[in-house]
């Protein structure tokens, strides 16, 4: 059974990659050529790229168990039997990254980017037991109250994380958790709300995206903050590093806001995923892709709050 569900989501995969006009071959042999490019082209050209690069494969597991899947998971297989799904997927993301990551002889961080999705795989289950947990975002939908509480796994291992940094001495660490904990708000925003959600506002669009990015800015640092003063508090020589990585965090925040409303209430666009993605590797790009992104945001916005 569990062999039978690998080989539906080859099948997907090969589907999706022919519905964006691939050759699931072609994809087969250019996809780690330009897998390997791409996280060459990220530790040439990204500052900091050896704290981020680690953060992409587990932002990819995070987004990758959402709530319906796993559901769905649990209604055909045993506890055991989800498990065991969850660690091949994760285990298989992370793969290529800790190859790349071994080549840049980053030894730490390729430790724990190895023992994170076995971590994930088998504490998930805990996270989504029916036991509902108290979030300190419940006043204000959408995105934070069922992201914190989709998140709370993750947030602990990064606190741990902190402390172990902080008492071995490690500033690597520290910043790979301040990191994590600006990037997985961005998984937050993946999620599309139904429309009765918008409709409660009294705005127009624009004053709406604007609430919406004040919102996740100020909610985001509420994890962020606590992380920078820790380390700014032990590492007051890096205290610029800090800051820079908290408003490049910040900054793909806002991106993130902007981007789920361009195709309101569809998907983002695969087009515009694409371009979204050059533009972050080259960020002078980002002064053109922002606008166009926002003036789409608000034409989509425009039907539902006039």
């Amino acid at each position: 059974m569990i062999q039978y569900y690998f080989q539906l989501q080859i099948k997907i995969l090969s589907r999706q990659l022919k519905a964006f006009g691939l050759n699931p071959i072609l994809g087969l042999i250019f996809g780690p050529i330009f897998f390997v490019l791409l996280s060459w082209f990220i530790f040439q050209k990204l500052a900091f790229s050896e704290f981020i690069y680690p953060l992409i494969p587990i932002y990819i597991i995070h987004m990758s168990g959402n709530h319906l899947k796993t559901r769905f998971l649990k209604s055909y297989f045993s506890s055991r039997q989800c498990t065991m799904i969850s660690l091949v997927q994760n285990i298989s993301i992370t793969v290529p990254f800790i190859i790349f990551i071994l080549y840049k002889q980053e030894f730490t961080i390729a430790a724990i980017l190895f023992l994170m999705p076995i971590v994930l795989a088998i504490l998930n289950p805990v996270l989504r037991c029916q036991t509902k947990i108290p979030s300190p975002f419940s006043k204000l939908p959408f995105e934070f109250p069922i992201g914190f509480r989709k998140s709370l796994l993750i947030y602990s291992v990064a606190f741990i994380i902190l402390i172990i940094s902080i008492q071995v001495e490690n500033f690597n660490l520290g910043i790979v958790v301040l990191g994590m904990t600006l990037l997985i708000p961005l998984g937050f925003y993946s999620y599309i709300e139904p429309k009765y959600y918008v409709m409660i506002f009294n705005d127009n669009p624009s004053q709406f995206l604007w609430r919406k990015i004040k919102t996740g800015l100020l909610f985001s640092m509420f994890f962020s903050l606590p992380v920078s003063i820790f380390l700014s508090i032990w590492y007051p020589s890096v205290c610029l590093i800090i800051i820079a990585v908290n408003v490049i965090g910040l900054i793909l925040l806002l991106i993130s806001i902007i981007a789920k409303y361009s195709s309101y209430p569809k998907s983002m666009s695969i087009v515009d995923s694409i371009m979204l993605a050059i533009s972050i590797l080259i960020p002078p790009l980002l002064l053109i892709t922002i606008p166009r992104l926002y003036k789409k945001s608000v034409i989509q916005l425009k039907p539902i709050l006039g």
